[in-house]
């Protein structure tokens, strides 16, 4: 192991001590006390995905529905119902004409156009906060309801 030797020709660094100014302990002790920030507790909120587009068929359905379903229907027989009113306005959404359902297209176009704008925007927020050193886990929400099923089934035919 080498030996390190100090230049003694080498200038020592001094330290300039001194005596605090009675004019500045004035100024500090006049200065406002403020009380410090609390620190907020708790986690950060995390970052929403933008809603998905509709389909003009969507705003087609969501139109009608209010005609076509009955709010008088019993809890028992609202499955049936719903399954009635969902077959009729499919039916309803075959008949059309191009002319008749341009409205509901420029809806959905609008509404494509809306979901991008945010969708963006939204990679743009991820980013930068992945950047800063955030885990995506720390940014986004966990998925619900998307979970795979991890059990083969392996039933000889």
């Amino acid at each position: 192991m080498p030996l390190i030797v100090k230049n003694p020709e080498a200038p020592t660094p001094t330290l300039n001590i001194t005596q605090p100014s009675e004019t500045k302990d004035a100024e500090f002790a006049a200065a406002p006390v403020t009380p410090p920030k609390k620190r907020k507790r708790g986690r950060r909120k995390k970052l929403k995905k933008p809603k998905r587009f509709k389909t003009a068929f969507n705003f087609f359905q969501m139109h009608l529905q209010s005609t076509l379903f009955d709010q008088d229907v019993p809890k028992g027989k609202r499955a049936a119902h719903n399954e009635l009113v969902s077959r009729i306005v499919g039916q309803k959404w075959k008949d059309l004409t191009e002319e008749e359902r341009q409205p509901f297209e420029e809806k959905a176009h609008q509404d494509r156009h809306r979901y991008q704008k945010e969708y963006k925007e939204f990679r743009i927020k991820i980013q930068r906060l992945a950047e800063a050193g955030l885990a995506p886990s720390q940014i986004t929400r966990p998925r619900r309801g998307r979970r795979r099923n991890t059990t083969t089934n392996t039933s000889a035919s």
